[in-house]
């Protein structure tokens, strides 16, 4: 797994294997003032579930905070949560799986202070 952090459009976390609840590297989100965060799978195995996006104070506890909830449809696919402002210094990405299986990727876009 790639992971990389406190860029702009980088591939947070690749290959990840959605055949159980699994969450992203730790985008550290300090320097940003907006992003983006996009989920990509491929490969899937009629896969059911949500994507949600988590924040961090401490980097340890992560909190869920944005309500919209993604969710996957089809085998193949995308969804993105865009965060309009954020005072937390973390943030993730999580899929939360229902059934099936697929590869996810995790991308990242921030706009700089």
């Amino acid at each position: 797994m790639r992971s990389t952090s406190s860029e702009l459009g980088v591939i947070l976390s690749n290959d990840l294997d959605m055949s159980a609840t699994v969450a992203s590297a730790t985008w550290n989100f300090s320097r940003f003032k907006s992003g983006s965060i996009q989920f990509v799978w491929s490969a899937g195995s009629s896969p059911v579930g949500s994507f949600t996006l988590e924040g961090s104070v401490d980097g340890t506890n992560w909190v869920t905070v944005d309500s919209t909830l993604a969710q996957i449809s089809g085998n193949t696919g995308s969804q993105l949560i865009d965060i309009p402002f954020s005072g937390l210094p973390a943030l993730r990405g999580k899929y939360t799986r229902v059934s099936g299986s697929a590869t996810l990727d995790v991308y990242v876009f921030g706009k700089e202070v």
